[in-house]
């Protein structure tokens, strides 16, 4: 059996649309499924919108209540309330195919692993920007995208991770290595330092020797905000993103330093600039900016490594 666990917090309009994704779906007869929508504390009219679909969706459709505000507060509490042996995440401003559920069960059956990450594929309002750079390399991460092509693979620990939007994990494996971490992920539509609790959760599962999969037949498409296709949101997104290096194992592994910095993260940098000037030269918009992204992440790392070690000093 596959749960299906949606979280969401005042964005019932988009939840609507979702929903009714979920209606066309499309089943071989021995896929058995629930759908499980769990409200972190919205104030809109979230509650009345999911129970006006309970009688859609014929005793398959939950809602659930969780107080704690946090999305991964939200999607923990999904796992608790999940009855399937499958746990499947998508989001409130996701649209899936009509074969999502079945291909998840497919891909569980046919290939021995504990997780999949599927496409994510991206719904543009206004057309792409000129700067924006899509790929494996790209500017993926901050619109939600995620799109590695049409082969299945195994993911490493060096690549472009599921998430959240279109993944799904036995369940067993949670009561194995624990749920997301709550110190991590969105709190009341904000992004917290640190945010990445499905990449965190994956890179946990690696490390101990799982085995995740690319499935691209698993697709949903994303609806990208608006407010998330200019520069101004994309250089806070990779700033906040680079925070993250000062509570990595590359960092934690470092043996050379100065200023407290590691030697590592002052040549990546020098690396940067030299390409982001390259980059300048040659007029390339798209790849100038992500060159200037690249920068302005390792800046944040700089940021959080001094901040860290300087509230260290004086307690």
């Amino acid at each position: 059996m596959i749960s299906v666990i949606v979280c969401t917090y005042n964005r019932a309009k988009s939840l609507e649309k979702t929903l009714e994704s979920f209606l066309g779906q499309k089943f071989s007869s021995d896929v058995l499924w629930e759908l499980i929508v769990v409200d972190n504390n919205s104030k809109d009219n979230t509650k009345q919108l999911v129970e006006y679909f309970l009688s859609k969706f014929q005793g398959k459709l939950r809602y659930v209540l969780e107080l704690t505000q946090g999305l991964s507060f939200a999607r923990n509490k999904g796992i608790q309330k999940a009855l399937g042996d499958i746990v499947a995440f998508t989001d409130d401003d996701c649209f899936v195919d009509k074969n999502w559920v079945n291909n998840i069960y497919k891909s569980f059956e046919m290939f021995q692993c504990v997780g999949i990450g599927g496409q994510v594929l991206v719904n543009w309002p206004n057309g792409l920007p000129p700067w924006f750079k899509k790929g494996d390399f790209g500017l993926d991460a901050p619109v939600g995208m995620h799109d590695h092509g049409e082969q299945v693979f195994l993911y490493t620990r060096n690549m472009g991770l599921p998430i959240g939007a279109n993944m799904s994990f036995k369940k067993a494996i949670f009561e194995k290595y624990g749920n997301f971490d709550t110190k991590a992920g969105f709190i009341g539509g904000k992004k917290t330092f640190g945010a990445g609790e499905d990449t965190e959760f994956v890179r946990r599962l690696l490390k101990n020797g799982e085995k995740v999969l690319y499935v691209p037949s698993i697709k949903v498409t994303h609806n990208v905000l608006s407010e998330r296709l200019n520069k101004k949101y994309i250089r806070k997104w990779f700033f906040q993103s680079g925070k993250k290096i000062a509570l990595s194992e590359e960092y934690a592994n470092s043996s050379r330093f100065f200023m407290k910095i590691p030697f590592w993260l002052f040549k990546e940098f020098f690396y940067c600039i030299l390409d982001y000037i390259k980059n300048i030269l040659k007029f390339n918009s798209k790849n100038r900016f992500y060159s200037e992204v690249q920068v302005i992440k390792i800046l944040g790392g700089f940021y959080e490594i001094i901040k860290l070690k300087a509230y260290a000093h004086r307690n």
